[in-house]
């Protein structure tokens, strides 16, 4: 299977994609709509032929979101392995940290201070259970809307 294009609609189990958020290292995000109606982001491995530890680092990526419970990590609904993995994740409305210093400039003092407490909150919960998440940089930091601060891919995260 090649990669997924939109110029068609595209069925993903029982998730309609309605359109390609991004794309990282590993793979490819897409929003989607469950059966029920529910707004979620698929994220799709890229390349699952390469096999090994390719797959590996993707599927464990999902499954520690999956256990986790912290407001500064986003939710884990599913995890499906197969032919073409791929994670499914609450859907966030916002920008990373990299756009808005690139749309805004320089942030305020108390903005920065903001996002700080929001991702050492997320690390320490991470720290406390066992996990180090080797990757932090502003395009990792999730600003969403509502003002919360999401750390996001734990695809290089590791043991201490």
């Amino acid at each position: 299977m090649g990669a997924l294009s939109l110029t068609m609609s595209i069925q993903i189990d029982e998730y309609q994609v309605e359109k390609k958020l991004g794309a990282g290292g590993l793979a490819d995000v897409f929003a989607a709509r469950d059966a029920e109606g529910l707004e979620v982001a698929i994220k799709v491995l890229r390349e699952p032929e390469r096999g090994g530890a390719h797959v590996r680092r993707f599927l464990r990526e999902g499954r520690l979101l999956k256990r986790f419970d912290h407001p500064a990590l986003p939710k884990c609904f599913a995890v499906v392995e197969g032919k073409r993995p791929y994670i499914v994740l609450e859907l966030m409305n916002g920008e990373t940290l990299s756009e808005r210093i690139r749309r805004q400039g320089p942030l305020p003092p108390e903005q920065v201070i903001a996002i700080a407490k929001g991702l050492l909150g997320a690390l320490d919960y991470l720290h406390n259970h066992g996990v180090v998440h080797r990757d932090v940089k502003s395009g990792n930091v999730f600003l969403k809307a509502d003002g919360r601060v999401m750390l996001m891919d734990l695809g290089l995260a590791g043991d201490p």
